[in-house]
């Protein structure tokens, strides 16, 4: 070998060490999508679970308004200004004020503005809880939707193994002159439908991981892990018998109506404060040109006050009452509709669970059918070799074991879905 060989040889050769160096560490920082980090994704790349947060925090960022209202408010004015009064001659003088005041009392409508913004806060909450709820849901629901396309496919090609062992022991048998090569071509044919099945289960896959890429904001770079099975099948006890009372009590939809009835509830009450007096304490600094002053020497245009204020509103036509009432009825149809919320809610829940507990029965059924349709077609495939069967009864039985594989599979996702409905109304 030459040197010039020789050197690209080497060279080569480190590159190769370079990506076998680089390759372990490149594959462990590539970013992975589980099951169980889909709320924490959620919360952290979601768009619209971030806007939910973002209002929460605008909502909260209003409260506290009672204890700011007890400090002083101070305003100030200062500037210079050049006038001509009557036969005077012209003049240029400064002017300036101060004023502060302190509230004593309002009525106690700072309270309740207090208490209103709180409620807003929490309503904000609620508002966002269920956003987060729904999102969380559907996200899910993709999540399951991609298991079943990738385990449907993992099912199709085993199908199509046994048909291809079929067509195999059909061949052997027509070398053998116990039946015509037309037994090869019924496996060759029914292999090209479940080929194009498969091909369809693998367009559903790339469909159901773009809309959970999408969801999530994640790139096409982001690898998303699917259990290696659908479902180890997992007895969920608790989660049959566990109690439906925090459907109602945590559900945001609820929770969100109570706080709106209890928003309008209070602006109500403070506007049914309109006459209430208010008494604060204040004092003034203020110096005057000698155009409102006429008094030539500065320190005579300089006023000093301080005093206890009391303001009462006296009529104001019965708008404040008429607003008031109208916002208390407001109140009390939230607060109905708090209650029918609640039930429907509540109805929902047990209909879940009771859904859940008829799929679980329904998944042993099935794997009990599709142990024993396994068993029958392996005994068929015996049976074939031997001469007992046709081809017909094989291929017979792969269809059955086809469509058992694939109503186990539905089973399962529904169930992964209905018991991810069923943690989103118990707010887990």
């Amino acid at each position: 070998m030459s040197q010039p060989d020789r050197r690209i040889s080497t060279g080569w050769a480190q590159f190769g060490l370079i990506l076998l160096w680089i390759a372990p560490g490149a594959a462990a920082a590539m970013p992975r999508v589980e099951y169980h980090l889909l709320p924490e994704l959620l919360k952290e790349r979601s768009p619209s679970v971030r806007a939910g947060q973002l209002a929460v925090e605008a909502a909260s960022a209003r409260t506290g308004s009672l204890r700011e209202s007890f400090l002083p408010q101070v305003a100030a004015q200062a500037g210079i200004e050049a006038f001509r009064t009557g036969s005077f001659d012209a003049e240029t003088q400064p002017f300036g004020a101060i004023e502060a005041s302190l509230n004593l009392y309002r009525g106690g409508r700072d309270s309740l503005e207090e208490q209103k913004r709180v409620a807003e806060a929490a309503l904000s909450r609620a508002a966002s809880d269920k956003q987060f709820r729904q999102e969380l849901l559907l996200t899910r629901g993709l999540f399951w939707d991609l298991a079943f396309e990738r385990e449907l496919a993992i099912a199709l090609e085993k199908s199509l193994g046994l048909v291809a062992s079929g067509k195999a022991a059909a061949e052997r048998r027509a070398a053998r002159g116990l039946t015509t090569r037309t037994d090869g071509d019924f496996f060759t044919l029914y292999s090209r439908q479940l080929r194009e099945r498969l091909e369809g289960a693998r367009r559903e896959e790339a469909l159901a991981l773009v809309r959970l890429r999408a969801r999530l904001s994640l790139d096409a770079s982001v690898a998303v892990e699917t259990p290696a099975e659908l479902l180890e099948h997992a007895h969920d006890e608790k989660l049959f018998s566990e109690s439906l009372a925090n459907s109602v009590i945590g559900n945001p939809e609820a929770r969100g109506a109570a706080e709106e009835a209890r928003s309008f509830e209070l602006a109500g009450r403070q506007l049914s404060r309109w006459w209430t007096p208010s008494v604060e304490v204040y004092g003034a600094y203020s110096l005057y040109t000698l155009r409102e002053r006429a008094f030539p020497v500065l320190q005579d245009r300089v006023d000093v006050a301080g005093g206890l204020r009391l303001r009462l509103n006296l009529f104001d036509g019965l708008q404040s009452a008429r607003e008031a009432r109208s916002l208390n009825l407001r109140a009390l149809a939230l607060e109905k509709e708090v209650s029918a919320r609640q039930q429907a809610i509540s109805s929902e829940a047990e209909a879940t669970q009771g859904q859940l507990r008829r799929l679980h029965e329904l998944i042993h059924g099935s794997e009990e059918t599709l142990a024993l349709g396994e068993r029958l077609l392996s005994q068929t495939i015996a049976e074939y070799d031997r001469g007992v069967r046709g081809s017909q009864d094989v291929l017979s039985g792969i269809e059955r074991l086809v469509s058992l594989r694939e109503l186990n599979l539905t089973r399962l996702r529904d169930y992964q879905k209905v018991k991810a409905k069923l943690l989103s109304l118990l707010g887990e």
